[in-house]
């Protein structure tokens, strides 16, 4: 079944997208506890992340200015 999914060809978008999800049907979830060790340790190292996000939107923010 997988040989005839991987080599087959959707006529529609529509098609390729349901082939492309019944494709990943059995890929597993991620739950969220297996990320929380990451997210706690980019806070703890100092700021919080809408602090790094406000720095990184305002470089952007420059770069796109100095470009124009």
């Amino acid at each position: 079944m997988r040989a005839v999914l991987n080599a087959s060809r959707a006529p529609s978008i529509e098609e390729a997208d349901t082939l492309l999800l019944y494709k990943n049907v059995h890929l597993p979830v991620e739950e969220d506890d297996e990320f929380e060790e990451t997210t706690m340790s980019s806070v703890t190292k100092g700021g919080s992340i809408k602090d790094e996000l406000l720095h990184e939107t305002q470089k952007l923010n420059m770069l796109l200015l100095q470009q124009q």
